[in-house]
């Protein structure tokens, strides 16, 4: 190998002679003593030779170092760029339109440039394109390589590097181009099935049957199997039949509640008939017919509680006028009583008789007497300790029907005489200013709130602005429905997110980051550097295996889940033993209502067993947080299955949504 430099070394040619020629003389000089100048010149030419000698040694070692740190680095260099074009094959959008500058003469005779797409790169242009890259990058480095020897030995390398990494990276893009396809195909499956929504007869059929022939011709062209293509033309067939049946689920949600149970019994019969909707795959099937059976369900149920409603309805609007008209008059009185102990300045205001109150229609007896010992004065009974503590039951209720209950009981204390009008009205007044801002009202607007929020951030791709927007009106329509049929505000928000959005690790990390503390923790060690869950069967160092995979994640959800029930069971267990009470209906009762819960507050507190509003949330916030654990479990259970079947097909389309499950937990 040359050494770049050339370091001359020393080297004697001949030998000193010992004859000094001057043979004439014949006085003869000491020998020793013409010898001694010569000698030592002898000597420090030696030493001369040898110091030269080393010298050169020293320069060619340097050189040496210095080829072999500029080979390393430059291998190194070549070495990061093939880590840099591997990244962006990874990383990098494929199938990318290719641009295109054309020259074009103005009318003033100008040359400018226009710049024109061209047809989207191919997965073999890409590769080409890879290679020119690789061959650019080696010339350029090498052009920097001024030893022949180095630069030769670099260029092999370089050509080595090159010849391993390019199957890789090949592989990765047909990899990456073939879910490129998918995702189109998936995109164009989406679109056909809307436009054969609109369409019908033999137009219908013609377009089916070309889309069909455009999924295999283009699965064929990317390379997909004749058993994937297959896969996908059955999906798309089973996706149209699966419309037809939501088509008619969407009719059905439009009639009357008192025939929608009937019409979603004949559609679940026509899902059990296998002559019907011949082209739904067995899974679309089940899928549908179970939610076909729950709406059939909620459709009786809520059937059923509209008649009951109506009823109570009724009765309450008959109440309702009799306390407005008692309440007028009521309020007469006592603006003629602040005027007549006033100082009676101002306008005059017109004292109620015993007339007025016995020609007052739409109000009962007791509420007349009541009415005529105030126009008498006879209803100046000042009770301070039940005045406070309805004061207290105000303060502490949790929604609006709490409210209207003490509201009742403050109407039955005037009308029997133990609060005064003053008192009453006061009272009143402290409801009214506290109607929507109760708890379980602020409750409700901030889910609300919450729900739009996280709607939005994981809003799926629509075709459209329109497809989103009616989409997530969809999902507040339901979360308002959910709170109409009595559920939680929690709990309806945490299955209208469910409702919402597909099950994916992701969402499970969301959820689980916002558990309390002590459930945390059983998921912190599964957490990594980004923050998102990862479940045991993902470790392949451990789990070679699907069935070792499968095995893994079912002992973690199964830990966790057990860590998440007793944790919920020890609060709710707590609570009740605390309060002497059966929240949940565990111990063979049902579940208390709000107005139970209620009630429960609003109890003497001669035993100190009265409920606190503190713990009422509480036990609220359980059952919301029961009904969580839930849907983090199913999730689990979902993103596990969903991964165990994708390594057994290996390369099988993408998971569908979960339904959500029809949950009563929750309610009141």
């Amino acid at each position: 190998m040359s050494s770049g430099m050339n370091v001359p070394l020393y080297r004697r040619q001949t030998q000193l002679t010992r004859d000094s020629g001057a043979r004439n003389l014949t006085a003869m000089a000491s020998g020793s003593d013409y010898a001694a100048p010569a000698n030592a010149a002898f000597g420090l030419g030696g030493a001369v030779a040898g110091a030269g000698q080393f010298v050169g040694d020293i320069a060619v070692t340097e050189a040496k170092q210095e080829n072999a740190t500029l080979l390393a680095s430059e291998e190194n260099k070549f070495t990061d760029y093939i880590l840099q074009m591997k990244q962006g094959v990874l990383t990098s959008p494929v199938g990318q339109s290719q641009k295109k500058r054309v020259p074009q003469t103005t009318s003033t005779g100008e040359t400018i440039f226009t710049e024109i797409d061209l047809p989207a790169e191919t997965q073999q242009q890409h590769y080409e394109r890879l290679q020119r890259s690789f061959s650019a990058q080696l010339k350029k480095q090498a052009a920097r390589i001024g030893d022949s020897d180095v630069r030769r030995r670099f260029q092999s390398a370089a050509s080595q590097k090159i010849l391993s990494s390019l199957p890789v990276l090949q592989a990765t893009l047909r990899t990456r181009y073939l879910d490129r396809h998918r995702a189109t195909m998936d995109e164009a499956d989406v679109q056909l099935r809307r436009q054969v929504a609109t369409e019908g007869g033999a137009t219908r059929e013609q377009t089916i049957n070309a889309h069909l022939r455009k999924i295999e011709e283009n699965g064929l062209a990317q390379g997909e199997s004749q058993v994937n293509v297959g896969k996908r033309k059955r999906s798309f067939l089973s996706g149209i039949d699966a419309d037809t049946v939501n088509q008619s689920i969407v009719g059905i949600e439009q009639m009357p509640p008192g025939e929608q149970e009937a019409q979603y019994n004949l559609l679940f019969k026509d899902l059990s008939d296998r002559d019907k909707f011949t082209n739904l795959e067995e899974d679309d099937r089940i899928r549908l017919q179970k939610f076909v059976a729950n709406q059939a369900e909620r459709a009786n149920t809520a059937y059923t509680n509209e008649l009951n409603t109506a009823d109570a309805r009724n009765e309450t609007a008959r109440k309702r006028t009799q306390l407005t008209n008692y309440e007028i008059l009521q309020k007469q009185i006592l603006d003629y009583r602040a005027y007549a102990i006033g100082d009676r300045t101002g306008p005059a205001v017109k004292n109620v008789t015993e007339a007025d109150i016995s020609s007052l229609r739409g109000v009962t007896k007791p509420m007349r007497d009541s009415l005529t010992k105030m126009m008498r004065g006879e209803d100046q009974i000042y009770n301070p300790d039940l005045y406070n503590g309805l004061v207290d039951q105000i303060d502490e209720a949790v929604t609006d029907n709490d409210l209207d209950a003490i509201r009742e009981t403050i109407d039955d204390h005037s009308i029997d005489g133990e609060l005064g009008g003053k008192a009453t009205v006061d009272l009143r007044k402290r409801i009214d200013d506290l109607k929507l801002q109760t708890p379980d009202a602020l409750e409700r607007k901030e889910y609300r709130a919450l729900l739009k929020q996280a709607i939005g951030a994981n809003a799926v791709k629509y075709a459209s602005n329109v497809d989103k927007t009616l989409r997530e009106a969809e999902i507040v329509r339901y979360y308002n429905s959910q709170l109409d049929e009595g559920m939680l505000p929690g709990v309806a928000y945490i299955n209208a997110v469910e409702r919402g959005k597909a099950r994916t690790i992701e969402n499970v990390t969301a959820m689980v980051q916002s558990l309390p503390t002590p459930l945390y923790r059983a998921f912190k060690d599964t957490l990594g550097t980004r923050n998102v869950l990862s479940m045991p069967g993902d470790d392949m160092k451990k789990h070679k295996t699907p069935a070792e995979q499968k095995v893994a994640n079912d002992l973690f959800i199964e830990d966790v889940r057990s860590k998440m029930k007793k944790y919920i069971s020890d609060q709710i267990n707590g609570l009740e033993t605390k309060y002497d009470l059966d929240f949940d209906g565990s111990d063979g009762g049902s579940q208390m209502t709000q107005s139970e819960l209620g009630a429960a507050q609003r109890r003497p507190d001669e035993d100190g067993k009265r409920l606190s509003q503190k713990d009422r949330m509480s036990v609220r916030r359980l059952f919301a947080l029961e009904r969580q654990a839930e849907q983090i479990v199913d999730s689990l259970k979902s993103v596990s299955e969903f991964g165990f079947a994708r390594t057994q097909r290996r390369g099988g389309g993408a998971g569908n949504d979960i339904d959500p499950p029809n949950r009563d937990r929750g309610k009141n």
